[in-house]
């Protein structure tokens, strides 16, 4: 039986396929997020390091074997039961659930039961077509990310053009003259792993710079703040150290 998938019918089941002992993923691309997917034992990855399109911080962490296909561009994830063919990639764009991942790209996928063949081409895949990465391979892959996402500035008005796969995005909170403004600890704890008062810490200090030696850009300290102005747009200026 086949079943077509898409939105977050298609992302729980392939979560859920991550999540299972002896998965095999055959997935060009891992970005931000899949970190925290593969959490079964015994899984096996085959992805596209050469390509520039995977994250390679997040591919080192994802807890499975993994290799490297550089010709690879399907997005296969097999599970026990069943496999997922689908256009999404391992990343928060791909696989988005709720909340703060709805961002992500329209993904369509097909759920197949019978999987026996589909096995075969993994297991033909990993043996003769991939190769284990070498230390040396990692660093050029982190080489290689970092000027990709180095490379493209988003204008100062426009979130849609900022890569969400860039490794240090700053927290960012929209606000109109007349309210108060609000910490979204979820995001806070996504981005910083704060939590608590710590999140709030995070925002107000990033808010309000106290003084001259804070300029300096640190990681996940800084907060964006737009206001609103009666004509719709909004104001722009220079932050107000």
């Amino acid at each position: 039986m086949t079943k077509f998938l898409l939105g977050v019918d298609l992302t729980r089941v392939i979560r859920s396929i991550l999540a299972e002992s002896g998965s095999k993923s055959a997935v060009a691309f891992w970005g931000r997020g899949s970190e925290d997917w593969v959490t079964g034992p015994d899984s096996k990855v085959v992805a596209n390091l050469g390509m520039g399109g995977t994250n390679p911080y997040a591919l080192r962490k994802v807890r499975a074997e993994i290799k490297q296909c550089d010709t690879l561009h399907a997005k296969v994830y097999i599970g026990r039961k069943h496999a997922v063919v689908a256009s999404a990639n391992a990343s928060i764009n791909g696989l988005a659930l709720e909340g703060s991942e709805q961002e992500g790209w329209i993904e369509a996928g097909v759920l197949i039961e019978r999987t026996a063949e589909i096995r075969t081409w993994f297991d033909m895949l990993w043996d003769e077509h991939s190769k284990p990465i070498t230390e040396p391979q990692w660093k050029e892959a982190e080489r290689r990310w970092n000027l990709r996402v180095g490379s493209f500035k988003p204008s100062v008005t426009s979130f849609a053009e900022f890569d969400t796969e860039a490794p240090s995005l700053p927290i960012v909170t929209f606000i109109r003259g007349d309210e108060d403004w609000i910490v979204n600890e979820r995001a806070v704890e996504s981005a910083t792993g704060a939590v608590g008062p710590v999140a709030h810490r995070r925002v107000e200090e990033g808010v309000w710079v106290l003084h001259k030696d804070d300029r300096p850009v640190l990681r996940n300290r800084w907060v964006l703040e737009w206001q609103m102005l009666a004509s719709g747009r909004q104001a722009s200026g220079a932050p107000g150290f």
